[in-house]
């Protein structure tokens, strides 16, 4: 006898229309009203499964990020102790159409006591979302800048490594983490919501902690403002993982500052969490200024001026955000400005970002491009990066071939290409290259793409110049003619804007 599925419980009823893709916080109560079960997060759309003691009557409390709470009763069948609850989409909601606008990553030098830009690859595409990596000479902080068609840029702190997700809805475009949990967490945070922000920590993320910083420096924030005695033990942890991070260094300097016996060590992590630049959570601009003012001298007072610029301009958002030219000048105002050098071009969606194109070549690598891609750009486009692929030093693997791969003339074995940094940006961070000599010519196979039009060639006559063809969705290919049976050792790739033509 088949056992009938677990009943679903649609949530948010009247509420739905209020409900903008926030993320919940649910506790089940019995009938008895004590608590079985804190689950989360709740999002839109997301089936989350429950398990319960029995079956019986329950009442699901919901405590959503953006503020709302509502309450729902329903009834497990006997025989079964599962659920599942659903937050029901909002529906018909209008589409937002791409929006053009651009990005720039920067990040805190100590040495310098400010923010430099960050190479035109400094803001990575993954998923969507955003990721700045880490600088060898540089904090743990950065800032991500961007703009959206041509309003003035607006700026977000954010941990190097980590995921961030820019959107766009009606106009208004918003930063924050990408893993819905995180983003849920440190939304109750700022609302001053301990209680929900704490339960959903431990309603299942606290095994993923430290898979994403943004709920480690939360569950730092969650522990000091609920006053647990469990903060040092954690800030120290964090500490020792990113002894760069602002807030890492602040939380465990707190715990220190109000440790009866370890208090005179609270100065060393402060003045620390300073020098690595200012903090991810806008909360943690008060909580600093409060133990730099407890410390009560000279130097303290003139670390706190430096902050007060950063304290003053904070927007009221869940991560620190403020407008400004660069990260070093915050504005209270929005101020116009033209896109830094190391800027990169995207298009801004509900979902995400997705970058259009990758940087210009410098003048010095534009030289001569006319002559030598007339007849691709004739065809194909207009070129936005160009660049010589290689064969790398250790770079041969067995192809995957079928057993009767030598019947259909496919290769054995396939050489790996080094693809420099200037077609990374516009290829994609991940992006692998291989060649192989077939029947046909010289077979090149790009894959990880994220652009699609590319040409390809083995010299530089202009008229070997071929477009590479779609062999899956992020894979590309072509196949090049070479007269002779000699070895090669490189290929040039120009990636092409295929809309002019």
């Amino acid at each position: 006898m088949t056992r009938p599925p677990p009943p679903v419980v649609t949530l948010g009823g009247a509420y739905s229309e209020q409900i903008r893709r926030g993320v919940g916080f649910v506790q089940v109560l019995n009938a008895q009203l004590s608590i079985v079960c804190r689950v989360g997060p709740l999002i839109q759309g997301a089936p989350l499964p429950i398990r319960l003691p029995s079956s019986g009557h329950y009442v699901a409390q919901v405590r959503m990020s953006g503020g709302e709470a509502f309450s729902k009763m329903f009834e497990v069948p006997t025989g079964q102790r599962a659920a599942t609850l659903l937050l029901a989409p909002v529906a018909g909601e209008a589409a937002t159409s791409a929006a053009r606008g651009w990005v720039a990553a920067w990040q805190s030098v100590p040495t310098a006591r400010s923010f430099v830009p960050v190479g035109g690859d400094g803001a990575v595409e993954a998923s969507r979302s955003l990721v700045i990596p880490a600088r060898a000479d540089a904090n743990d902080n950065a800032v991500l800048q961007w703009s959206v068609g041509g309003e003035a840029p607006e700026m977000v702190v954010v941990p190097a490594g980590t995921h961030l997700r820019l959107r766009t809805r009606q106009g208004k475009t918003w930063a924050q983490p990408e893993a819905d949990a995180a983003a849920g967490i440190l939304e109750f945070l700022h609302t001053g919501d301990i209680a929900s922000a704490s339960g959903l920590l431990s309603a299942g993320t606290e095994n993923g902690a430290r898979a994403d910083v943004f709920v480690d420096i939360a569950a730092g924030y969650c522990l000091l403002k609920s006053g647990s005695d469990r903060l040092a033990a954690h800030a120290r942890e964090l500490a020792s993982r990113r002894p760069l991070s602002t807030d890492a260094q602040l939380l465990l300097g707190w715990a220190m500052l109000h440790d009866p016996e370890a208090w005179h060590l609270a100065e060393e992590h402060l003045f620390r969490a300073v020098s690595c630049g200012i903090p991810v959570f806008p909360g943690g601009f008060r909580l600093l200024d409060d133990c730099l003012r407890l410390l009560s001298q000279g130097r303290a007072d003139a670390i706190r001026s430096r902050l007060l610029p950063y304290q003053r301009t904070l927007r009221g958002t869940v991560l620190s955000t403020f407008w400004g030219r660069d990260p070093n000048t915050p504005a209270f105002w929005p101020t116009p400005v033209e896109p830094p050098e190391h800027a990169q071009p995207c298009a801004f969606t509900a979902e995400g970002v997705e970058f259009l194109v990758g940087q210009r070549p410098p003048a010095e690598q534009r030289a001569g491009l006319p002559d030598l891609l007339a007849a691709a750009v004739a065809r194909l486009g207009r070129v936005i990066a160009v660049g010589t692929l290689r064969v790398s030093t250790g770079g041969m693997r067995v192809a995957q071939a079928s057993a009767n791969s030598a019947d259909q003339g496919l290769p054995d074995s396939m050489l790996m290409l080094d693809v420099p940094e200037e077609l990374r940006r516009s290829l994609g961070p991940s992006v692998v290259a291989e060649a192989v000599r077939t029947d046909q010519g010289l077979l090149v196979i790009l894959s990880n793409v994220t652009a699609r039009f590319v040409a390809v060639s083995v010299s530089p006559d202009t008229a070997s110049w071929t477009a590479m063809e779609p062999l899956s969705s992020d894979a590309l290919f072509g196949t090049v003619r070479q007269d002779s049976e000699s070895e090669f050792t490189e290929f040039h790739l120009a990636v092409l804007d295929a809309s002019v033509p």
